[in-house]
């Protein structure tokens, strides 16, 4: 499996507007940012949308949305296996 894309909306700092990371190629992929850019909460939105059933009410959920919207946490990771591209997008209630 490789990732080719992640976006994520009302996420933590992201807010509406969200966050989008693409260009993911073959073999290691670095992101590298300035301190308090948002590099864990990306990682912890990646493991929300990709494990937890979109009704979760765990503590991690609460805590990644953005406190000023009233929108849902969203996440799309799109992503290839064996030749073909595949979708994942989650809109926690």
């Amino acid at each position: 499996m490789r990732i080719k894309r992640l976006s994520f909306r009302n996420v933590g700092p992201f807010g509406r507007e969200g966050v989008s990371l693409d260009g993911f190629s073959d073999g290691l992929n670095v992101v590298c940012e300035t301190n308090d850019f948002g590099k864990s909460t990306l990682l912890d939105a990646l493991e929300l949308v990709m494990f937890k059933p979109f009704s979760s009410t765990d503590k991690k959920v609460k805590a990644l949305h953005t406190a000023a919207s009233e929108e849902p946490l969203e996440g799309e990771i799109i992503f290839a296996s064996d030749g073909r591209d595949y979708r994942l997008y989650k809109r926690f209630l």
